[in-house]
């Protein structure tokens, strides 16, 4: 009673962390219901266990055009 619920919506970025020794994947997830503006950083993994109904990279939304290249790119860059 009391617990509220929510359900990734969109990730709209990811970073890695340091915990301790370990380097951790975090995800920028806007919640179902809840405005972007108030995302918040939760710990990748744990949303795979929390969700695994989810097809979480389904829910993918970044920003710009990223890092990722062609083949062709890479070879003329």
């Amino acid at each position: 009673e009391g617990s509220v619920s929510f359900e990734p919506k969109y990730i709209l970025d990811f970073r890695w962390v340091k915990r301790g020794k370990k380097r951790v994947q975090e995800a920028l997830v806007q919640w179902v219901g809840v405005a972007a503006e108030d995302a918040t950083w939760e710990q990748y993994s744990d949303l795979e266990h929390q969700f695994p109904h989810l097809n979480l990279e389904d829910k993918i939304r970044l920003e710009g055009e990223g890092n990722v290249m062609t083949q062709e790119e890479a070879r003329s860059g």
